[in-house]
């Protein structure tokens, strides 16, 4: 009878799925140090007209708790390429190590962690888990992070650094990255380091619905983000008037374009269509901006090569009305405003990939109040 029992006992134990646990970040243990970059502050997002000083719900007055940030140094700490979380040499997940509410790996299987490759020396830990792979979230949360290891003096033997585009690999120059410090290894590839080093994310966000439709918004911003990006910034205001087209974008169009940009070049706007530009071609060009027009999209974050107090009009089409550029300008003391404008179909598409549709008389007000800011 017991050797029935022990049986069944391995029996079950083969068939049991460990499960990944979670440990906190401020949990006593000797394998996690806290480097500490800020401490919390409230961060007061004002109350934001559009240019005709008309309100709109989803431009509100608010408050929200900008929470510590860190770099974490974990003794034999453990990732896997291409994603944000962090685990301990005992294949703990940290739990604040997340853009999520709560960690996505808490209690999933233990064997994602299988094959490990380990590496001698530091290693940092840069995924977004994707987002890194877009332009504005580029620049934004993957940039901070950099960012805090730079003023803290943190020099990592090797990094996990996204190659995947043109302007990641242009970004290794200006970050100050030897591509032989890069970390080759295919996406999804478990690390163990002798020391793996994790920045604080900065993604927050909080749902909001857009013609009901459920969206991730961004709530904040640290204010030391404006500092990210002087290096890349002249001392004073460019004179060039510009606006930013979506024309060769899937989506986000503005659909009569010609019209807008004839009259724009009557008041001396340069068009700019940026998707084969480089990253030096960027940061050129928005160095000598003073005016910048575009639709809403990841082309209006070269406001962070603007000098400070350029004049931004942002279009949006009808229903959608992300804010997380108008928080980026907001910290970089840029005077924005925005317009909502009409949209021509939304049934079976998606409130941000609605396209444009322009009042041209109402647009062309909109920009000699602009101009006369």
């Amino acid at each position: 009878m017991r050797n029935i029992k022990d049986v069944i006992k391995k029996t079950l134990r083969i068939f049991h799925i460990k499960k990944i646990i979670g440990i906190s970040v401020y949990t006593n243990s000797k394998d996690i140090k806290i480097v500490p970059f800020s401490k919390s502050e409230i961060f007061n997002m004002p109350e934001y007209r559009d240019i005709f000083g008309n309100t709109h719900e989803g431009f509100n007055s608010y408050k929200a708790k900008i929470p510590d940030y860190y770099v974490l140094k974990v003794n034999l700490g453990k990732c896997v390429i291409g994603y944000e979380e962090v685990y301990t040499r005992d294949n703990k997940v940290l739990l604040e190590l997340t853009s999520q509410k709560i960690n996505p790996f808490l209690n999933s299987s233990i064997k994602r962690l299988s094959n490990v490759v380990s590496i001698n020396g530091s290693v940092v830990n840069l995924s977004l888990s994707g987002l890194e792979n877009n332009y504005y979230h580029f620049l934004v949360e993957f940039s901070a992070r950099l960012f805090m290891l730079k003023k803290l003096d943190i020099k990592p033997d090797y990094y996990i650094y996204p190659m995947n585009t043109a302007f990641q690999k242009d970004f290794l120059m200006y970050f100050g990255i030897n591509s032989d410090k890069v970390i080759i290894l295919n996406e999804g590839t478990t690390i163990q380091a002798e020391t793996l080093i994790a920045p604080a994310l900065i993604n927050n966000w909080e749902l909001v619905k857009f013609r009901n439709v459920i969206h991730y918004q961004k709530q904040y911003l640290p204010y030391w983000i404006s500092n990210i990006y002087n290096d890349l910034i002249l001392p004073k205001k460019g004179n060039k008037y510009i606006y930013i087209s979506r024309k060769q974008a899937k989506y986000r169009k503005v659909i009569n374009e010609e019209i807008v940009i004839d009259y724009l070049k009557s008041k001396n706007f340069e068009i700019h269509y940026l998707e084969n530009y480089s990253v030096n071609q960027q940061i050129e060009l928005f160095n000598q901006c003073s005016v910048l027009v575009a639709p809403h999209g990841a082309g209006l974050i070269n406001m962070c090569y603007c000098a400070p107090g350029i004049k931004i009009l942002e279009l949006f089409p009808k229903y959608y009305h992300d804010h997380g550029l108008l928080l980026q300008a907001l910290m970089l003391k840029h005077k924005y405003n925005y317009l909502i404008s009409d949209t021509v179909i939304t049934d079976g598409i998606p409130p941000q990939q609605e396209d444009i549709i322009i009042d041209i008389n109402l647009f062309a007000q909109a920009v000699e109040l602009l101009l006369s800011q």
